[in-house]
């Protein structure tokens, strides 16, 4: 889903490949941020996508988003959106 790690990137986080509990080897988008700013950081995600005209995946976000621990921080993830690493996208152009 290059929108939603373009929104992930824009507001001011990196896109990750990530597996969370019950996903059974999924791998779906992800970020991670500090276990203070789990909140703000998702609005900052789907204000991004909102901005760009992508108001649906903006609020399917917002009302799916999983969390996990992850070091001394937090990884937001989203179970519904399979990570598709760039270069597996330009061998399908």
């Amino acid at each position: 889903m290059r929108e939603l790690k373009e929104a992930i990137d824009r507001a001011g986080f990196d896109p990750i490949e990530y597996s969370g509990r019950g996903m059974m080897g999924r791998r779906c988008v992800a970020y991670v941020c500090d276990s203070n700013e789990v909140l703000g950081s998702l609005v900052r995600v789907a204000l991004c996508l909102a901005d760009e005209g992508y108001d649906d995946i903006a609020i399917e976000i917002a009302d799916d988003a999983k969390v996990d621990d992850f070091g001394r921080g937090k990884v937001v993830y989203f179970p519904d959106y399979e990570y598709v690493r760039d270069d597996e996208v330009d061998a399908d152009e």
